[in-house]
């Protein structure tokens, strides 16, 4: 099993019903520290809101040695009920500079929606110089999701960045986990076509609360691995899994799957988005996991994260 940090509380956190959250990590600065990004979607009364903050220069203890920037709004959100989102971090523009991918599901009358946008080439303060359109992706499906993700990473192995989605569907009965990957994103964060809609095998848990999904090379033989986490609730406190699809393909699909794993002392009766990243936080040369969630306990939400470290590679 891995070893696992502290839980750490993001300071500041607000809002009494949040409805999707997201963490990315990643170098944003250029410094060659390891920066971590918490995402989450406000319910006020009307429309919903996005909003980030960025820590700077996280530690392999799961502290920030750099302080936190002030909360960020993401211009533009729409949506009265979202059931999911996510971020992540990538040079799509070839700037030098990191873009930050923003992903939501809306759920309107009918089927639910997923959508992204991106901000363009974060600044040392956590600002964008500006956002592009908003940009569906085709064919989604699912009246009720209960968690989405997204990733980025050249997983076809011709030097351009790939976005995969995830989410989780609540039909009758089991929920369902699917993924799917927008090919070769251009300077304008647009793909040259979506890959075949994937199913997680063997998910369980009638109730989500948050789900998310990260790429990285876990087991050390190159081709990248795809990560999935989820919340589950049932009577009392809720319970985090994560599973690893291994050796991700230039088609998308794995060559399989590690058994369900929990995290550890968990907590929480009611969480509100959670969501994963890897990414070499303690410069050893090993993805290290970090897990954040949002609880929703009575007043305002609050947000926490933690890492694991020395993943266990089969």
């Amino acid at each position: 099993m891995p070893n696992w940090s502290n839980v750490v509380s993001v300071p500041g956190w607000f809002g009494w019903e949040d409805q999707g959250a997201g963490v990315a990590v990643g170098n944003i600065r250029g410094t060659g520290d390891s920066d971590v990004l918490v995402f989450h979607v406000d319910n006020p009364g009307g429309e919903n809101h996005g909003y980030y903050r960025i820590g700077w220069n996280i530690q392999g203890d799961a502290t920030v040695a750099g302080g936190w920037t002030d909360v960020k709004a993401v211009p533009g959100w729409f949506g009265w009920e979202d059931q999911g989102a996510g971020v992540a971090l990538g040079d799509i523009n070839g700037s030098g500079k990191q873009d930050l991918f923003v992903f939501h599901v809306d759920n309107p009358g009918g089927e639910n929606h997923g959508y992204y946008r991106i901000g363009w080439d974060l600044n040392a303060n956590g600002d964008v110089s500006g956002w592009s359109d908003i940009k569906a992706v085709p064919g989604w499906f699912g009246w009720e999701n209960q968690g989405a993700g997204i990733a980025l990473g050249d997983i076809n192995g011709n030097g351009k960045q790939d976005l995969l989605v995830f989410h989780v569907d609540n039909p009758g009965g089991e929920n369902h986990g699917y993924y799917r990957i927008g090919w070769d994103l251009n300077a304008n964060g647009d793909v040259s076509g979506w890959s075949d809609i994937k199913a997680v095998p063997g998910w369980f848990g009638w109730e989500n609360q948050g789900a998310g999904v990260a790429l990285g090379n876990i087991n050390g033989n190159g081709m990248r691995d795809l990560m999935v986490f989820h919340v589950d609730n049932p009577g009392g406190d809720n319970h985090g899994y994560y599973r690893i699809g291994w050796d991700l393909n230039a088609n998308g699909d794995v060559s399989g799957w590690s058994d369900v794993r929990p995290v550890p002392g968990w907590f929480g009766w009611e969480n509100q988005g959670a969501d994963v990243a890897l990414w070499d936080i303690r410069g050893d040369g090993n993805s290290d996991m970090l897990i954040f969630h949002v609880d929703n306990p009575a007043g305002d939400n609050h947000g926490f994260y933690r890492i694991g470290w020395d993943l266990e590679p089969a």
